[in-house]
């Protein structure tokens, strides 16, 4: 045996030596091929740089055809204003221009100094030729005349000209593709004016100064205008009107009278990648228009919205930048099925998103956050107060009243009023955000509390989400938490779902570092700040499956609202985090504290006709339920567990029913788990853990406690059912296994030779499979023998004719579960064996098991040796066949 053993081994290690060896050479061959392989490895950021070239190579051979340049001008040409009406203008029969009118030879206009005011300056109609006007100073003296005017022309270039003081420093009508480029641009009244234009470029212009828009399209089609700057316009630096199918690309507008870009009945479109600042109203408009993309723009320090929408449905607005806006980041008005996704609306004076009649957009992925806060806002309080009881300014999202609207996957926070905010907005879906720390910063740098005291009380700043009244919304497997008010707040809003969401930590940041006790004191009072639910009126709505916990008040709050569905929530830990947040002192909230009761899992005042379900209500740091005038309340299937105070309360009330509870460790200092000073209040079948027993019923027992549970409070109530063991025992994190009573032998009996001992089925409730081991002592429980293990009835036989006679005998059950917890029952009394018989000595099984699991434990380790040695050669002998392959 022994010689064995080492041969194994020696063989385990011989084979381990080699397996390492084979190791080292397949690392040696793979670096072999990485660094001396003829195909160089791909790295993305390489594949990123050759696709960006690519693009850009494609948007330069659009703007500059192969023409070949001229010299640099040093001094322009006086002359007269130019007309060509067809082609034959341009050669020797005309003006007998430089060039052929071929695309490698246009003709050129260039060098030449045009000052007029009774004719356009360059004014070419009806050609086809291909030409360059360049480099040429134009001045149209008093803005009757356009500087350079193409119609019906294609195949022309304007290209770094300065051109000022005309009605449109260049201006194309009915003309096709033509390129605009590098050109500077002021005093006229439109800079770039394009009307049923098609297919042309505008690019790297600046245009400024113009009296009506920098850049203006009308009724034009597929046009390109990339990388130009429009300033200080009048009007709006680019504007759309019923012009579709364009690029609007890496321009930069600021500083104009009106909008940076506007689109007006145009569809189509691509805005990207494009800078709209310092404008006096939005950065970018858009008006009864569809299907444009919004790519990449960034919107900022605009004096309205960073983004508006009127009328304008179908869009998509995608990884945009809206912030420091003086009003909303982005704005949404009559506008539907609008997609707005993976933006960034943060900083500015009022809401992240506002919607106002706009329905079915869908709001995705996007963050939103320290809206309410831009000191960048020119407007004083006195301009914005109207809009800000309008409005509710400071929201992260606010509709009013917007429906079928889809806000998922957004982060918002740190927005100065609540998170969310619904004013009469239907049948949304609010799921999957994260929505935090909002309220925190109070009501905004520039808001003195008296001037918007109005509009704090009327909307609740500091929400996670607000609604009122909105109805049949679900909000759903959200993030909720460390807001300065409720988590979720529902104001006369019914048939709302609101499931699976995590609601926790609000109220701690108290109600905003600008607000004063004394200036918010009714608000606080009449919204219960640092709710995880609350509300107040609002019925039939169903509050499922969610975790509400570690609020600085109560989990669910419920005033004046009836019919509602509270079941499956998991509800602990609140009230532990102060009754209002750092800034409010508790001697000046008291009376709120003490009017809502912060603190419970639920709170309900007055409510009636409302079912709270199948919930865990644990560790929180007032009542676990606390019922305050409310009727005909349904309280069952709930686990009530180790809440500071009763597990139930009923202050006062009619015709509750509280049935089916496992109460577990509440009110530890005190007599009872619950509190009864309603009216007709009927406590039954719950489970009180420290009331489990005496359960005699004539020795079968029927799971109801013999003696009735008492309930606290002047009405002397009992619960005259109390169960033995947990209604749902599974909702409990406790693993409970009932136990399995003992019917024969159970005390006092004589017996001899061969009888049947009997019990009670023993239930696990987490379902899991039971087996019993059976035992008996001889000296009343001092010592304990086996009879029979692993048995899966609810009977074993034993021969008592071994047993030596006596009457101190005992008989103990025990019920295993195949997880491994077990319970056990025994003989209520001792029995009497009489044999008159003793028993042969004989070896026991125990030994011969003993000598059996000796033998397996030699054997085990060497086959196990074997094995692995035989697969060690294998692996070997297959790693020498691919190397040899």
């Amino acid at each position: 045996m022994k010689i064995r053993k080492v041969l194994l081994l020696i063989i385990v290690f011989f084979g381990l030596t080699l397996f390492n060896i084979n190791l080292h050479i397949q690392y040696k061959l793979e670096q072999h091929l990485i660094y001396n392989s003829s195909v160089p490895l791909l790295q993305e950021s390489h594949c990123n740089i050759q696709i960006q070239e690519e693009v850009n190579n494609q948007k330069i051979s659009r703007i500059s055809p192969k023409i070949s340049s001229s010299s640099s001008v040093m001094a322009y040409e006086m002359h007269d204003p130019f007309y060509i009406d067809d082609n034959a203008d341009f050669g020797p029969a005309g003006y007998n221009f430089t060039g052929d009118g071929t695309f490698n030879k246009p003709y050129l206009i260039e060098g030449y100094q045009i000052t007029n005011n009774s004719f356009h300056l360059i004014h070419i109609e009806n050609t086809t030729a291909f030409f360059k006007i360049s480099s040429n100073l134009l001045n149209g003296i008093s803005r009757n005349y356009n500087g350079v005017f193409l119609k019906n022309v294609t195949y022309g270039i304007v290209f770094n000209n300065s051109i000022t003081n005309c009605v449109g420093a260049v201006n194309l009508e009915n003309s096709y593709n033509n390129t605009v480029t590098e050109n500077v641009l002021s005093y006229s009244t439109n800079g770039i004016r394009l009307s049923y234009s098609d297919n042309n470029t505008l690019t790297i212009n600046t245009v400024y100064n113009s009296t009506n828009s920098g850049i203006y399209y009308q009724y034009s089609l597929n046009n390109t205008c990339f990388n130009n700057t429009a300033y200080n316009n009048t009007w709006a630096g680019i504007w759309f009107t019923m012009s579709n199918n364009s690029k609007i690309i890496l321009n930069k507008v600021y500083s104009n009278g009106w909008d940076g870009i506007g689109l007006q009945v145009s569809r189509d479109n691509n805005i990207s990648d494009n800078k709209a600042y310092y404008n006096a109203l939005a950065g970018i408009k858009l008006i009864n228009s569809t299907n444009n993309d919004l790519f990449r723009n960034s919107a900022y320090q605009n004096s309205e919205d960073g983004v508006y929408l009127d009328s304008s449905d179908i869009n998509t607005i995608v990884d945009n930048d809206a912030y420091q806006n003086s009003e909303s980041g982005l704005f949404s008005r009559y506008s539907i099925k609008n997609n707005i996704t993976l933006n960034s609306f943060y900083s500015n004076a009022e809401n992240g998103n506002t919607l106002v009649n706009s329905h079915n957009n869908t709001i995705d992925n996007n963050y939103i956050f320290c809206n309410g806060n831009t000191t960048a806002c020119s407007h004083g309080i006195s301009e914005l107060s109207m809009k800000i009881q309008q409005f509710g300014g400071g929201n992260g999202i606010f509709m009013d009243p917007s429906n079928y609207n889809n806000i998922t996957n957004n982060d918002i926070f740190n927005n100065t009023d609540d998170g969310i905010e619904l004013v009469d907005s239907n049948y949304n879906l609010i799921d999957g955000n994260d929505i935090y720390g909002n309220g925190n910063n109070g009501g905004g740098s520039s808001r003195g509390i008296s001037d918007i005291s109005f509009s704090i009380q009327q909307f609740g700043g500091g929400n996670g989400i607000f609604m009122d009244p909105s109805d049949y919304n679900k909000i759903t497997g959200n993030n909720i938490f460390n807001n300065s008010e409720n988590g979720i707040r529902l104001d006369n809003s019914s048939h709302n779902l609101i499931d699976g969401n995590d609601i926790y930590g609000n109220g701690n940041n108290g109600g905003g570092s600008s607000r004063t006790i004394s200036d918010i004191s009714f608000l606080i009072q009449q919204f219960g700040g640092g709710n995880g639910v609350f509300m107040d009126p609002s019925d039939h709505n169903n509050i499922t499956g969610n975790e509400i916990h570690n609020n600085s008040g109560d989990g669910i709050t419920v005033i004046n609202s009836s019919f509602n569905i509270i079941e499956d929530n998991d509800i602990y830990g609140n009230g532990n985090g102060g009754g209002g947040g750092s800034s409010e002192g508790t001697s000046e909230i008291t009376s709120s504290i003490m009017q809502l009761g912060g603190g419970n899992g639920i709170f309900m005042d007055p409510s009636d006709g409302n079912t709270i379900s199948r919930n865990t209500i644990q560790e929180n740091n007032h009542h676990g339920i606390l019922l305050i005038d409310s009727d005909e309340t349904s309280i069952y299937d709930n686990l009530v567990i180790h809440n500071s105070l009763y597990g139930i309360y009923i202050n006062s009330g009619a015709s509750n029913q509280i049935y089916w509870n496992d109460m577990v460790g509440n009110n530890l200092e005190g007599t009872s788990q619950a509190f009864d000073e309603g009216i007709e209040s009927s406590f039954r079948y719950n489970y009180w853990d420290e009331w489990t027993s005496p359960d005699d019923d004539e020795g079968e027992g029927d799971g109801i406690v013999d003696d009735p549970y008492s309930i606290d409070g002047y009405v002397g109530n009992f619960d005259n059912s109390p169960l033995t063991y947990p209604h749902n025992p599974e909702t409990l994190d406790i693993h409970l296994i009932s136990r399995p009573r003992v019917k024969n032998p159970n005390g006092g009996e004589t017996v001899s030779e061969v009888i049947t001992i009997r019990w009670a089925k023993a239930t696990d409730y987490w379902g899991h499979i039971i087996s019993y081991n059976v035992y008996y002592s001889g000296d009343n429980g001092e010592s304990w023998n086996s009879i029979e293990s692993d048995i899966s009835n609810l009977y074993c036989r034993w021969d008592t004719t071994e047993i030596i006679d006596g009457s101190d005998y005992l008989v103990k059950v025990v019920a295993i579960c195949s997880e491994g917890l077990q319970v056990e029952d025994i003989s209520d009394s001792t029995f009497t064996i009489e044999n008159d018989k003793q028993p042969e000595e004989t070896r026991t099984e125990s030994s011969k098991e003993t000598t059996s699991s000796t033998k397996e434990e030699v054997s085990a380790p060497s086959l196990l040796l074997f094995l692995f040695a035989v697969s060690v050669l294998i692996t070997i002998k297959q790693r020498f066949r691919e190397k040899s392959l």
